[in-house]
């Protein structure tokens, strides 16, 4: 778990042996929630990223797949689906059809739509923190 404080929301960029991970962590329930990852963002790229995926959130209509015979909508959407596991997620994909970010699984449909509506109210005002890995 990241602290966020007395943050709302936050993006949190961290550096992995294969590149940039970027989460989006936000206050569920009462909890602080990884709500979202987009990983192997490259130092270079991780603030277009970001941006990206703030300005489709704002744009996105919401695609419910997890229901059958759903009606397929024009990206940017976020896409909401369920596993084999019966746990329910989403992701956001680019007016160009690319995956931006996945968010983690929930118990339940009402769950993931919380996480929705959190997600698409705060990316736009989220901080952004970066943490740097240590060197040897």
């Amino acid at each position: 778990m990241v602290d966020i404080g007395d943050v709302y929301s936050m993006f949190i960029v961290k550096e992995t042996d294969n590149g940039m991970i970027v989460e989006f962590w936000g206050v569920l329930n009462n909890e602080e929630t990884l709500i979202c990852c987009s990983k192997y963002v490259s130092w270079l790229t991780y603030k277009k990223s970001i941006e990206n995926i703030r300005h489709n959130a704002l744009l996105a209509n919401i695609e419910d797949r997890s229901i059958e015979n759903s009606i397929k909508l024009k990206s940017p959407k976020i896409v909401i689906d369920i596993n084999d596991r019966n746990h329910f997620y989403f992701y956001l994909k680019a007016r160009n059809g690319t995956i931006l970010t996945r968010s983690t699984n929930f118990n339940s449909k009402n769950g993931c739509l919380s996480a929705v509506d959190y997600f698409r109210k705060h990316t736009k005002y989220s901080e952004i923190k970066v943490i740097k890995s240590n060197p040897l």
